[in-house]
């Protein structure tokens, strides 16, 4: 038996499962658990999240902006789910939203260094666009 096969086997939950499918990059099989944890939890905002993120990385944005979307109506300071909104909105040439959203996340922390250089980087690419 693989380790995978192990883990998700003999995993305690849902949620575990999925991020340990994450992290192996199998987006599919994390969406799956994730989905199965929130239908167990729907108010587990990491899952949520982390379900943005496996959307995201099978390039799914629209999903993936509907998990962050949801995270953050469960928990309006949500940084990563912020921060990962704007990431997405910025890829889909949603500039001026993007940046919005990037500087809420730097109201919220301040040292959140990516959300910065993010920030920044749409903000370039705007004054290009004009």
């Amino acid at each position: 038996m693989g380790i995978l096969s192990s883990i998700i086997q003999n995993g305690d939950n849902w949620y575990n499962r999925a991020t340990f499918c994450l992290d192996a990059g199998d987006y599919q099989e994390a969406i799956l658990y994730y989905k199965r944890a929130v239908w167990n939890n729907p108010q587990d905002v990491d899952a949520w999240v982390y379900m943005g993120l496996a959307f995201y990385k099978i390039g799914n944005l629209m999903e993936a902006i509907n998990c962050f979307n949801h995270t953050i109506a469960l928990d309006p300071g949500c940084v990563h789910a912020i921060y990962n909104k704007a990431t997405v909105l910025a890829e889909l040439g949603e500039l001026e939203e993007a940046i919005k959203l990037y500087e809420e996340v730097l109201k919220l922390d301040p040292s959140y260094y990516t959300a910065e250089l993010n920030k920044n980087k749409a903000l370039k690419l705007l004054n290009q666009d004009k």
